[in-house]
């Protein structure tokens, strides 16, 4: 795995953990929403809603108090540059995927073109050219030479 690969696994893993605390941001907002709605409607009848005796859970004080410090910043700030950083790290994490890809071809092209120059040069160092064919020169002399020999047992 080259580098590149390296960069994009980490800056996916980054995305996905970015989606997965914003997921549980708004899931558990959302149940803490649902289950104060859930508690008031239980505790409290809606004829008694005219009344001045309406006793809200404890969770419609918090949500009051949260809503212009961190539910509409979050909503109208947060979530756009939530949206934005993770688009930036799932965009690195394809830069640096399609290097690591680019890196990965270009060295298996080298590796296979070395391996063709290897076979090419081996291939031509095992074939030898052939020897020319012999001339009416080089017959006569190759006669002349074996029928002037004489046997060694013959000199002595």
């Amino acid at each position: 795995m080259s580098k590149y690969g390296f960069l994009s696994g980490i800056f996916l893993l980054l995305g996905l953990l970015a989606i997965a605390g914003v997921l549980y941001m708004v899931l558990s907002y959302a149940g803490a929403t649902l289950n104060a709605m859930t508690d008031f409607v239980t505790t409290n009848d809606f004829t008694k809603l005219k009344d001045c005796g309406v006793n809200p859970p404890e969770q419609f004080d918090k949500i009051k108090s949260d809503l212009p410090t961190v539910i509409l910043p979050f909503l109208y700030l947060g979530l756009p540059l939530m949206l934005i950083f993770i688009a930036l790290l799932m965009f690195l994490a394809g830069k640096y995927h399609e290097k690591g890809r680019k890196e990965d071809e270009s060295r298996k092209m080298e590796k296979i073109e070395s391996e063709a120059e290897k076979k090419v040069i081996e291939k031509l160092s095992v074939e030898k050219p052939e020897p020319p064919a012999p001339t009416k020169k080089t017959v006569r002399r190759k006669i002349y030479e074996t029928e002037t020999e004489v046997p060694e047992e013959k000199q002595s």
